[in-house]
């Protein structure tokens, strides 16, 4: 393709400018590395830089492209504020029976019972709270009575009663 008058569009400069910009486009669909971009973005000024026969060529190629992919960017971000992209990236599932506790402190002298096996570190019951727990040193088995000894931070001590 020669479109002489305004661009000097050649197949390879054509397929520059198609293929980056599907990759830049790829890669705000799934960020990641960026991988895609980096290589989007490379093939996207090698294409500018064989199809510009001046500055300002290359300066009106690069407001296009530029104002193309903004627009392919908003629509991107709109899917996602929608929730119809892939959520792969997204965590939205909770485990089980399993939630954060912000004041530990409150477990000192509480007892509960171990669900793992302490060796010294697993995970023990306390008012329906599961813990992560740590022992004094010692080995403690599943189904143990334990009581909540100190808590220095996130990390809670717990005895075998």
């Amino acid at each position: 393709m020669d479109f002489g008058f305004v661009f000097n569009f050649t197949t390879l400069s054509s397929l520059f400018l198609i293929f980056g910009i599907i990759l830049i486009i790829i890669e705000f669909f799934y960020p990641g590395f960026g991988v895609f971009g980096i290589t989007g973005l490379i093939l996207t000024t090698l294409a500018i830089i064989y199809t510009a026969k001046s500055q300002e060529q290359a300066l009106t190629l690069l407001i296009a492209i530029t104002l193309f992919l903004g627009a392919a960017l908003l629509i991107v971000l709109r899917s996602v504020a929608k929730g119809r992209l892939s959520k792969t990236l997204i965590l939205d599932e909770q485990e089980a029976d399993y939630s954060s506790v912000d004041n530990l402190e409150s477990f000192v002298g509480k007892t509960g019972k171990t669900l793992t096996i302490l060796r010294p570190a697993g995970i023990a019951l306390f008012d329906d709270a599961k813990l992560d727990v740590v022992s004094e040193g010692e080995f403690i088995a599943r189904d143990e009575m334990v009581q909540v000894v100190k808590v220095e931070g996130r990390k809670v001590v717990i005895k075998k009663i």
